[in-house]
């Protein structure tokens, strides 16, 4: 007998009015709500990558309203555990991007601020 494995799909939505990030785990018939962890207010950019290197997704949220990245460690489950938020250098984060931009086999985390007209860095060394 085959056995087939299969990975639902997910989905992560940001609302920034109500400064929320919600998640929905795929089933076999649609999707239903999963817990959501907490960010810091005004969530308004999400990325994806697994900064910690288990194996597992996390999700980087730049967080305009509070004027941090906050980091969520994937759980293998569909869930996630927040770490502490990081605070950017500039105003108004409002765009996330995920790299390996030095070469070093570990993602990095840019951060575009639109009030200030820059941009944050964080190299993996500063990912938890």
């Amino acid at each position: 007998m085959n056995s087939i494995t299969r990975k639902l799909l997910q989905i992560a939505a940001l609302t920034l009015i109500s400064s929320s990030l919600d998640l929905y785990a795929g089933t076999w018939t649609g999707f239903t709500a999963a817990p959501s962890p907490v960010t810091g207010a005004g969530p308004q950019a999400i990325a994806t990558g697994d900064f910690n290197r288990d194996g597992k997704l996390d999700l980087a949220v730049a967080n305009v309203g509070a004027q941090t990245v906050s980091i969520l460690l994937g759980n293998g489950d569909g869930t996630f555990t927040a770490t502490a938020s990081s605070p950017v250098t500039g105003t108004a984060p409002e765009g996330i991007a995920v790299s390996d931009l030095n070469n070093d086999g570990k993602l990095d985390i840019v951060v575009a601020n639109h009030n200030s007209n820059d941009f944050d860095l964080a190299p993996a060394k500063r990912i938890p």
